[in-house]
């Protein structure tokens, strides 16, 4: 699975820089502690899982597809282009931290960005500017990237408000009249993206942070709504509809939570003793003197424990508890409506459920498979006393 190789790379270069280049991976189970293993393995899974199975961009590109098979080998062929590339990108984060780890320019540090997402275009204006046109190339790179991303998202967007909301309002439309909502639609849409990015700076997160957060509250209770239906036989729309309310109510109070009341994010020790103007006779600036050592300080809310535990839940989570409260509330409300309304329930189509019984078959050894399916032969033929007994009954776990 693609997301799982991803934050497997991704651990163990977060675990790497945490302990300044020496190998230490931490396991710590508590989900306030923002990177370890487990947050980073099955939580960023979950937040991941949602932007490559049924968010509407993977969708239309697997139905572009000619087949079911091609989707799939289209899909396996990029985890490994996408894994080197998020090794790359990781490389050359750890590059920035090596030149800068002794003098850190960040906002903990001596400030000389407004935001840690300003350390990347600082490296490369300071250290690769005196080259003609590598800023230039390194800035048109940055936003076709960015664009062909948003690009794709907004015409995903409009394409499902003209089929699900368009077309149910006016389902006569003419393709001539589609086609000029379906332009409005993305104009819109991409004014409102416009408009966003300039309140980001407002948010006090990176912008890598708030991506994940939005991923986890939107995309965690739309994939649970997924798993409920293929996962639970009984649910039902109306289970459903209050499992998605509930999962998005859910990610949405605890990521507003942890905006108004920040959690601690354990920040590492800052280094400045290596800066240039660092314990000059005239200075200035705090960092400029004392031992060239900053220690993160964190102001504890006036809060309850136990809801400052809840807003302290890395934001890598928020996908996981969505589809949780999900499955959880839809089968619940599913169960009770089934109930109230015994008249309403539907049979569903079994080809449309996860098949239980196959896949725990499919974990069961060979062997064992082989001697379930002879004795259940066996048992079911009407001349059982018939057949001899030899030394091949015995053999039932051999492969042929």
């Amino acid at each position: 699975m693609p997301p799982f190789l991803i934050t497997i790379c991704f651990v163990c270069v977060i675990s790497t820089v945490r302990t300044k280049f020496s190998i230490g991976i931490s396991f710590n189970p508590d989900p306030t502690v923002r990177s370890t293993f487990w947050t980073l393995t099955i939580g960023a899974t979950f937040t991941a899982i949602p932007v490559w199975t049924v968010s509407q961009p993977a969708v239309q590109r697997f139905q572009a597809a000619k087949s079911l098979s091609d989707a799939k080998k289209a899909l396996l062929m990029n985890i490994p282009a996408l894994v080197f590339f998020i090794c790359l990108v990781s490389l050359s984060g750890l590059v920035v931290y090596a030149v800068y780890h002794d003098c850190n320019i960040g906002v903990l540090g001596i400030k000389a960005v407004n935001s840690n997402d300003q350390v990347l275009p600082y490296f490369i204006m300071e250290k690769l500017g005196k080259f003609k046109g590598v800023p230039g190339l390194f800035t048109a790179c940055l936003f076709s990237g960015a664009l062909s991303s948003a690009s794709s998202g907004i015409n995903s967007m409009a394409a499902v408000v003209l089929e699900d909301i368009v077309k149910k309002i006016k389902p006569n439309i003419s393709n001539k009249a589609s086609t000029v909502v379906s332009k409005t639609i993305v104009c819109v849409l991409g004014t409102l993206v416009i408009g966003l990015a300039f309140l980001v700076k407002y948010f006090g997160s990176m912008v890598m942070q708030l991506a994940f957060s939005i991923s986890g509250i939107v995309g965690g209770p739309y994939c649970g709504l997924f798993f409920l239906g293929m996962m639970v036989p009984f649910s039902n729309s109306k289970g459903a509809y209050f499992g998605v309310f509930i999962g998005c109510s859910a990610t949405f109070w605890l990521a507003i939570g942890s905006f108004f009341y920040p959690p601690n994010k354990g920040e590492a020790v800052v280094h400045v003793y290596k800066c240039f103007e660092f314990n000059i006779t005239n200075a200035t600036m705090d960092w400029q003197r004392g031992s060239g050592i900053i220690r993160p300080s964190y102001k504890e809310p006036d809060l309850s424990s136990s809801l400052a535990a809840w807003y302290s839940i890395s934001y890598l989570w928020y996908a996981a508890i969505g589809v949780s409260f999900t499955i959880v509330a839809g089968s619940i409300f599913s169960s009770l409506f089934e109930w109230i309304f015994p008249t309403e329930v539907k049979k569903v189509d079994k080809d449309l459920l996860f098949n239980y019984r196959a896949f725990l078959n499919s974990l069961t050894p060979c062997c064992i498979r082989k001697n379930n399916w002879a004795l259940r032969n066996i048992y079911l033929d009407e001349s059982v006393n018939s057949i001899p007994m030899n030394s091949s009954s015995s053999k039932l776990c051999v492969d042929d």
